[in-house]
């Protein structure tokens, strides 16, 4: 897996697999260029937010998952009762996998 660190910074991985490197692009919203395209663009995203109740997220997959690379969105979600929405954060640290 590739983990995020620093999440108001361009992002670096721990760990390269297959990951060419995140761009930030803006507040919770971060692509993965991939170093050597997949085979295709059938694949699951599997991911964790450390240290947070936020969760990842795809928005469209047709639009944000290619052979090439991958957009995740990070999110909190909104306080139950308060008619709060989810919204977009930059955690510490963010761990995603892709199979």
């Amino acid at each position: 897996g590739t983990h995020i660190y620093g999440g108001t910074g361009a992002g670096r991985t721990g760990s390269s697999f297959n990951v060419q490197g995140v761009v930030r692009e803006s507040t919770g919203t971060y692509t993965i260029n991939f170093e050597n395209n997949l085979q295709h663009d059938n694949y699951a995203v599997i991911g964790s937010v450390g240290a947070t109740a936020a969760f990842i997220g795809i928005v469209d997959r047709d639009t944000y998952m290619t052979s090439s690379s991958c957009r995740i969105f990070v999110k909190h979600p909104g306080e139950p009762g308060q008619g709060g929405s989810d919204r977009l954060v930059d955690p510490d640290i963010v761990s995603v996998t892709i199979i």
